[in-house]
C-alpha cells in the first residue's frame, strides 16, 4: 500500500514540476522544397516490384518522395517512393498516380 501512495505522489508531483520549467519560443521551420516530393492524387496501390504483387494502398493527398530521380512526372513510369525525410521504403507506383510540383 505504501508503494502505491509513493507512486501516486510521484504522478501528482510530476506535472507540477514540469509546468514550472521555463518554455522557449515555439519556432516552426519551413519544409525544404524538393522537386522529388509529390502528393497522391487518389488512393494508389503500392507494388513490391513493377507489375507484381500489391503491397498496400496509400490514401489520397498523402505526401511522398520519389526515390528514382530525376524522373518525368509526365511520362507513365514505374518509380519507387518513400515518406519525405525518412528512409522507410513504400514500394513501386506509376507516375500517373502522383501530383508533382
Amino acid at each position: 500500500m505504501r508503494h502505491l501512495l509513493v507512486l501516486l505522489a510521484m504522478i501528482l508531483a510530476g506535472p507540477a514540476l514540469a509546468a514550472d520549467l521555463p518554455r522557449g519560443p515555439i519556432v516552426i521551420l519551413p519544409q525544404p522544397a524538393s522537386p522529388s516530393v509529390c502528393l497522391t492524387g487518389r488512393p494508389i496501390e503500392i507494388y513490391l516490384a513493377p507489375a507484381s504483387t500489391v503491397n498496400g494502398i496509400l490514401p489520397a493527398g498523402m505526401e511522398v518522395e520519389v526515390i528514382d530521380v530525376p524522373f518525368s512526372a509526365r511520362a507513365d513510369l514505374w518509380i519507387r517512393i518513400k515518406p519525405p525525410r525518412h528512409n522507410q521504403y513504400y514500394g513501386w507506383v506509376y507516375t500517373r498516380d502522383l501530383i508533382c510540383h
